[in-house]
């Protein structure tokens, strides 16, 4: 269970701060400062709900490194980074589509890459590491 922590810390505090990054811009500068088109999910930019999910990943991970059931740690994390997968899953679908219907020859990327793709990178491990955590019983030195 101490390896999943780690790996879950870890994950989580960088989603953290790339979103953080990513919520602090437009929020001090009031506008989305990427090439991409801007995500909106319930008429709120997509980010405030990916750095949400990251904070109650965060939370939960460390409630369990305080002593708290390491468990239901990894049944929260593996529900919220669930959903976070499919939030930025739909994104990219979207984004690619946008892409592909396009006439523009493509876009330089502030990140390389769209940012969505990278938070969906790291909902879905720690997803699947939970799910691992989860479904594979844990076994015990005799």
């Amino acid at each position: 269970m101490k390896e999943y922590l780690k790996a879950v810390l870890f994950s989580s505090w960088g989603g953290l701060l790339f979103t953080g990054i990513i919520c602090g811009t437009g929020l001090f500068v009031g506008e989305w400062l990427y090439e991409e088109p801007s995500p909106f999910f319930l008429w709120i930019p997509s980010w405030w709900f990916c750095f949400a999910l990251f904070v109650v990943i965060f939370a939960a991970s460390c409630m369990c490194c305080r002593g708290k059931d390491g468990a239901r740690a990894a049944k929260i994390n593996a529900v919220v980074a669930f959903l976070g997968s499919l939030l930025t899953g739909r994104y990219l679908v979207e984004l690619i589509l946008w892409r592909s219907l396009s006439d523009d020859p493509g876009i330089q990327y502030v990140t390389l890459l769209p940012w969505s793709l990278y938070a969906f990178i790291l909902f879905g491990m720690i997803f699947v590491y939970s799910a691992v955590v989860l479904l594979i019983p844990s076994r015990k030195k005799r």
